[in-house]
């Protein structure tokens, strides 16, 4: 039994009362539930501000929903936000809402294809996982997939032989509302079909919009009037309609792969459906007994399919399109067994240093316990401390067993030697690695999101995912995101740029390897270093450009934002004094001084970047063009080639 302490925030549209029937069942279940409308508004005018241009009312939108937030919650906290397509949610009030509750897992559900609503791609980024009903978005962008569900308001049919028995006034039928070629499609059907007993509901919320549409789209010329209203149908006269019926209608839009909930419906319904969304082949309710795919250029159907008996379903495939199967597939894992477990998941070491963290440890501590992914075990290495932090982690190691966290010692030089003094530690093993800084906050989905990004690429080569992180002072207030790069992350570019901070860096065993055989050498950062490595052994690295930890910016940190105008100064002004060469000639020293395991084209590219760093002005920039060294900026690529024209490469 689920205690009922759990608390939801669902923020989702209200759509023939979707956003209720997903209240009511989560509160069936034992969990607390608070509702909040994915638009301030129902109106028409306002529906088409948001879907035209929502920047005109962002701040408006920001602060409503920051205000009913405030309300709603009490400032009470939440076990998980669940978020269904979000129209009216925006990057300023996510990014608030992202620092307010940290330690809450943020699960978005998309029910639109991007194409269709590309204006949501904004919101993506603050969340921990993203959902979609849209299997070929999920594979272009790396989604989790999960389809629609039929409502638990359908009285589910007892089986197809009392579905088929209920009157049929009509042979096929659709309501729905009108959009893209919809007109167009059921006037040729008509056209194509005379004989067959059709029902059509064509429903736009005003005429006006109806008029606009008119103009945009030709194919809304094809209207029958006498099928076309501005009010909706009431849900329980659409299921009579669709039990009355034959066959269902569907007409999808052509900009979509994902399944409609009409689509869905007839499972619970046992109905036979024509569709013109032949990417419904993909799922395993598809059966050409059930299931008509039409041809928008040759809109027929045989007759023989309104003869055939529908076929009934396996109890698996109905449940999977269940409420709860709904419920399986997009939150049940964050609330379900939260601190189960899994033999399946992957053993992660994550790899933390300290040295007088205790302003903020506990925060950070704490954020790794609410991860999403639970099968880890944290190895801190402190450096000899002497404030609270030894004593705090005791406290934590106590709470959560000895076998959970592990402390080391550590070797009281500089913060890359701690940090190799853990990954260069044979006796440390797991399936994954991840280093840890001791003043940040993890997102919940921060190491589930990273093993899931390594465990798609080959587990043969050394693997290294890492990517973006979100800015925030020492309170967590918003302060930015870390720079954005696009360029492929290979060695032409490690060699001269770090590209990730240490505290985003997961690898595999491989790479776990690498810095073993390397050994702790003089290096300027743990994390340049991995990343050097790794590209130099010809393995992939993998950057994310959603951040999935907060990075906090403070007086005691060693390593602040790199994307302040005062940071580019100190840069430029460290590259005119030398030091950006001081660092590259540690690397140089540290790759030439063991067996590194380098690929042969990268072992050239080395050689000829040592040599050429020992040349005159001339050999030093055609250097720089001759093994296409680049840095992820314009502005680093012009330091690059300053570096190079003054001798500080």
């Amino acid at each position: 039994m689920v205690k009922a302490s759990k608390r939801i925030l669902l923020i989702a549209p209200h759509y023939f009362n979707y956003d209720v029937v997903i209240k009511d069942y989560l509160e069936k279940k034992g969990f607390v539930v608070d509702l909040m409308n994915d638009r301030p508004y129902n109106s028409n005018i306002f529906k088409a501000i948001i879907r035209v241009n929502r920047s005109i009312i962002d701040h408006y939108l920001s602060y409503f929903y920051k205000t009913q937030f405030l309300q709603i919650s009490q400032q009470q906290s939440y076990d998980l936000l669940f978020a269904i397509q979000g129209e009216g949610l925006t990057p300023r009030f996510l990014k608030w809402m992202r620092a307010k509750i940290p330690f809450t897992p943020m699960v978005y559900y998309l029910w639109d294809s991007l194409e269709n609503k590309p204006q949501l791609q904004k919101n993506i980024p603050y969340f921990d996982r993203v959902i979609t009903f849209d299997y070929k978005d999920a594979k272009r962008i790396g989604f989790d997939f999960a389809p629609l569900f039929f409502s638990r308001k359908i009285k589910f049919a007892k089986s197809a032989k009392s579905a088929k028995s209920a009157k049929s006034l009509y042979d096929i039928s659709f309501v729905g509302s009108i959009h893209d070629d919809r007109a167009l499609v059921i006037k040729n059907l008509k056209k194509n079909l005379p004989h067959l007993k059709l029902f059509v509901y064509l429903y736009t919320p005003s005429r006006w919009i109806f008029y606009i549409r008119l103009l945009l789209n030709k194919d809304f010329f094809e209207t029958d009037f006498n099928n076309l209203h501005f009010e909706q149908l009431p849900y329980d006269e659409v299921q009579r309609i669709r039990k009355q019926s034959k066959v269902i209608l569907d007409i999808h839009h052509r900009n979509q792969s994902g399944l409609t909930m009409r689509t869905i419906e007839t499972i619970a319904l046992q109905k036979k459906i024509a569709t013109t969304n032949s990417d419904i082949k993909h799922y395993d309710l598809y059966d050409p007994h059930n299931i008509f795919i039409l041809d928008r250029k040759n809109l027929k159907i045989p007759t023989s399919f309104f003869k055939i008996p529908y076929k009934p379903l396996s109890k698996n495939i109905i449940d999977r399109y269940s409420l709860h199967g709904f419920y399986k597939a997009t939150i049940g894992p964050y609330l379900d067994n939260n601190d189960h477990i899994s033999k399946k998941e992957p053993l992660i070491a994550i790899l933390m240093t300290t040295f007088n963290g205790e302003l903020f440890l506990e925060d950070q501590l704490d954020s790794i316990k609410t991860q999403i992914h639970k099968n880890w075990k944290l190895f801190v290495s402190d450096d000899g401390s002497n404030d609270k932090t030894l004593s705090i982690l005791k406290s934590y190691q106590k709470s959560w067993g000895k076998s959970k966290l592990i402390i080391h010692h550590g070797p009281k030089k500089t913060f890359s030697h701690n940090f190799l003094s853990l990954s260069t530690n044979k006796k440390i093993k797991a399936d994954f690695y991840a280093y840890s800084d001791q003043d940040d906050l993890w997102l919940p989905s921060k190491l589930s999101v990273s093993i899931k990004a390594l465990q798609k690429e080959s587990s043969k080569k050394p693997l290294l995912y890492c990517g973006r992180t979100t800015y925030v002072d020492e309170h967590l207030k918003l302060k930015g995101l870390s720079p954005l790069y696009n360029k492929p992350p290979v060695f032409q570019n490690a060699l001269v740029q770090s590209i990730a901070g240490g505290n985003t860096m997961v690898f595999n065993t491989h790479t776990k390897k690498l810095l073993e055989d390397m050994g702790n050498k003089e290096i300027i950062s743990h994390d340049w270093w991995t990343y050097l490595l790794v590209t130099a052994a010809g393995g992939k690295v993998i950057y994310d450009e959603f951040p999935h930890i907060l990075y906090r910016q403070h007086e005691a940190g060693l390593v602040g934002a790199n994307n302040s105008i005062y940071g580019n100064i100190s840069r430029l002004k460290g590259l005119i004094e030398g030091r950006f060469k001081e660092w590259n000639t540690l690397h140089v020293d540290a790759l030439r001084s063991s067996n590194l395991q380098i690929t042969p084209s990268n072992d050239s590219i080395l050689a000829k970047f040592v040599f050429g760093r020992k040349g005159n002005i001339y050999q030093r920039l055609r250097m720089v063009r001759l093994i296409g060294l680049y840095r992820q900026s314009w502005q680093g690529n012009i330091s690059l080639n300053l570096a190079a024209l003054l001798n500080r490469i």
